[in-house]
């Protein structure tokens, strides 16, 4: 199962995964993650992204990266984390159009 989330030209936190939800968790399992995408499809601005885990008192960044427009970012490797203890969150700070797949 993968969780598909569309961010719409705001500067915002979105939870990607809750932490202790395992319904809405894509393995079913732990805190094995497959692939995060994230595809900037606005035409003109590019999006900075943080990708973070929060353990509702400190942001764990995972990753940080400006994506410009048509451009995706793929992440693959190392993406394990405790569910029970964290949500995995991103932060977007421009007006660029998103769509994150948590697969």
């Amino acid at each position: 199962m993968a969780i598909y989330k569309n961010i719409a030209a705001a500067t915002t936190h979105t939870t990607l995964v809750s932490k202790r939800d395992i319904r809405n968790y894509p393995s079913g399992s732990g805190g094995h993650l497959n692939k995060v995408t994230i595809s900037n499809y606005d035409n003109t601005d590019s999006c900075d992204i943080k990708l973070y885990l929060d353990d509702e008192t400190t942001e764990h960044i995972l990753a940080r990266a400006v994506i410009p427009p048509g451009a995706t970012l793929v992440l693959t490797d190392n993406l394990r984390f405790d569910i029970v203890v964290f949500s995995l969150k991103i932060y977007t700070s421009t007006n660029a159009d998103l769509t994150v797949i948590v697969t």
